[in-house]
């Protein structure tokens, strides 16, 4: 199974958020497509971009652990306005 991590940044609080993603397959297996689910975004969050990449590292360890095929995409942030959860769903 894959995991895919990114960075989610807070426009409100100005923190950074490691966001983890799942695989979840659509119901027919025609598509190329693989979708993944978040998981894992309900976090205090760092103040500082580089301690959310650290813990993305961290995370991403845990997973190889786990036995999961590890994806990371951390060169752009996603842009969460701060209201709401931030859930989302991720097309590779």
């Amino acid at each position: 199974m894959k995991s895919l991590i990114m960075i989610l940044k807070n426009m409100k609080t100005e923190k950074y958020h490691p966001i983890f993603y799942f695989e979840h397959p659509f119901t027919t297996a025609e598509t190329k497509v693989t979708r993944y689910r978040s998981k894992g975004h309900h976090t205090n969050g760092f103040n500082n971009r580089d301690d959310a990449v650290n813990e993305v590292k961290n995370m991403s360890k845990q997973l190889d652990e786990q036995g999961y095929i590890v994806v990371q995409e951390i060169e752009n942030d996603l842009v969460w306005d701060g209201i709401g959860v931030p859930s989302d769903n991720q097309l590779r």
